[in-house]
C-alpha cells in the first residue's frame, strides 16, 4: 500500500505524463491509403497523357536535416506527381522518429508513399507503421504503369514476402505498359537471401518484365542489371540525391538527381 501511495505521490509531482518513445499507441491514419486517393485524383493525373515523373528518396533515419533539404528541391520541381519513400523513415522503429519523420514529409505539396523499412519494424515499429500507412503489400495503377509494394524485410517481419508471391500474383496477366516493384531490401542482397532466393527474385522480374526492382537499404545507391530489367538502389538521404523515375509513353528512364 505504502509502494501505491509513494507511486501517486510521485506521478502528481512530475507533472503531465508523457508517452514512451517506444509506444505503439498511435492514431490510425492509414496515409498511403489517403495519399493514393489523392494521387488518383490529382489533376495531373487527368492531363498529359502517359507521361509522368516520380521522385523516389530512402533511408532517411534520422538525418532529418537532410530530408528537409530533399522535401524541399522536390517542391521546387513542378516535374514531379507524387514521391515515394523505400523504407527506414526510423532507426529504431520509435513513435517519436515516426512522428518527426511525418511531420518532414507532411511538408510535401505533392502526396507521398512510404514503403516499410527493416529498421520501421523494430521496436513497436511493427503495430506503429501499420496503424500510419495502412497495410505493407498494395498496388495501383497511374497512367498505364503498375506499381507493386511489398514487405521483403525476412529478419524483421514474420508477414515478410521474401519471394515475392504477393508481387507476382498482382502482375500475373497485367497488361500495363509498364512496371515497377518497390521494396525495401535489395533483391540480390546475399547477407539476407539465399542464392535460391536471389534467382527466384531474378526470374520474377523476368517472367513478368517488371522494367526496375526500387529498394532501398544501401545507403550508397545505384543502379545494376537483374534479370531483363534493373535494380535501383535509391540510397540514403545523406548523399543529398533523388532517384528521379520518368515515363513517357512507351518509354521509361530513371537519373540519380543531385541537390
Amino acid at each position: 500500500m505504502k509502494r501505491f501511495v509513494f507511486a501517486v505521490i510521485l506521478l502528481a509531482s512530475c507533472g503531465k505524463l508523457s508517452y514512451s518513445p517506444y509506444s505503439g499507441s498511435v492514431k490510425s491514419k492509414n496515409l498511403n491509403v489517403s495519399n493514393l486517393a489523392a494521387i488518383q485524383s490529382s489533376t495531373k493525373a487527368t492531363t498529359g497523357g502517359d507521361v509522368f515523373s516520380i521522385a523516389v528518396i530512402s533511408d532517411t533515419h534520422d538525418y532529418y536535416d537532410h530530408l528537409e533539404d530533399q522535401v524541399e528541391f522536390i517542391n521546387g520541381m513542378s516535374k514531379y506527381h507524387f514521391v515515394i519513400v523505400t523504407g527506414d523513415i526510423t532507426n529504431l522503429g520509435m513513435q517519436t522518429e515516426y512522428a518527426k519523420a511525418v511531420e518532414i514529409l507532411d511538408r510535401l505539396t505533392i502526396p507521398y508513399i512510404v514503403v516499410v523499412g527493416n529498421h520501421d519494424l523494430l521496436g513497436d515499429g511493427d503495430r506503429i507503421f501499420p496503424k500510419l500507412f495502412g497495410d505493407y503489400n498494395f498496388e495501383f495503377t497511374y497512367k498505364n504503369t503498375r506499381l507493386v509494394f511489398y514487405n521483403n524485410n525476412n529478419w524483421e517481419s514474420d508477414e515478410a514476402d521474401a519471394i515475392g508471391v504477393y508481387p507476382q500474383s498482382v502482375f500475373s496477366g497485367d497488361t500495363s505498359t509498364h512496371r515497377l516493384l518497390f521494396a525495401h531490401v535489395m533483391p540480390h542482397d546475399r547477407d539476407r537471401f539465399t542464392q535460391e532466393l536471389v534467382d527466384q527474385n531474378e526470374s520474377m522480374v523476368t517472367n513478368y518484365n517488371i522494367n526496375y526492382f526500387v529498394c532501398g537499404h544501401n545507403h550508397n545507391g545505384g543502379e545494376v542489371s537483374f534479370g531483363s530489367g534493373s535494380v535501383l538502389v535509391v540510397g540514403s538521404s545523406v548523399k543529398r540525391r533523388i532517384l528521379e523515375i520518368n515515363v513517357s509513353g512507351g518509354t521509361i528512364s530513371n537519373a540519380y538527381i543531385s541537390l
